[in-house]
């Protein structure tokens, strides 16, 4: 019954990512490239991921046992 509510249809801008994204990814893959694209992620300074990691900069879920629970507690929990 997936398909009374879902349906996927191939058309043609599948086709031309396919062919000129994701193929030309990996035929063209290379270090310099993977450098590039994570080099963003990696330069940013402590200051950006403390933001949404908390002072512990832990990026890890949480298991919490009440509404009243501290990130910190929850993640300590989880590990």
């Amino acid at each position: 019954k997936r398909y009374e509510v879902f349906r996927f249809c191939f058309t043609t801008e599948h086709l031309q990512f396919f062919l000129l994204k994701f193929t030309g990814q990996l035929i063209h893959h290379s270090q310099a490239a993977d450098s590039a694209e994570v080099r963003d992620v990696y330069d940013r300074s402590n200051n950006f991921y403390n933001y949404f990691l908390g002072p512990r900069m832990i990026y890890t879920s949480g298991i919490f046992e009440s509404q009243d629970e501290t990130l910190e507690v929850a993640q300590d929990r989880k590990m």
